[in-house]
């Protein structure tokens, strides 16, 4: 809510943003649920790469690679064509189930090595 009320400016009409297309990929993921979903999938895979690697700066590295593949692929799939604002919520919905889909499963595997690493 913070980052949307800091764009207000921008978001207005006849402004520099133009709100016809609310898709821009440089706010679209600053908002809304997607927000959320990119900062646990980028969590789910820190917590991964640190479990496999098990040295921290080759862990962050790692992380900062497989976050950056993962935000090129999202943002070519989600928003390679262009969307009415009117699609902004929808748009907003299908890349947050996504990430959190994904994040579902890169913890499942890294709660699963703990217990086998542990056992």
């Amino acid at each position: 809510m913070l980052v949307s009320w800091y764009y207000q400016p921008y978001l207005a009409p006849g402004r520099l943003y133009d709100p016809t297309s609310a898709l821009h990929h440089w706010l679209f993921d600053l908002r809304g649920v997607a927000f959320a979903a990119w900062t646990l999938a980028a969590f789910a895979i820190g917590a991964l790469a640190g479990m496999l690697i098990r040295q921290i700066v080759p862990a962050i590295a790692a992380t900062l690679a497989g976050y950056t593949v993962l935000a090129i692929v999202a943002g070519n799939l989600l928003r390679a064509n262009y969307q009415p604002a009117s699609h902004f919520w929808r748009v907003q919905w299908i890349e947050g189930g996504g990430l959190l889909a994904l994040s579902v499963l890169l913890i499942a595997a890294t709660v699963w090595l703990v217990h086998r690493r542990a056992a």
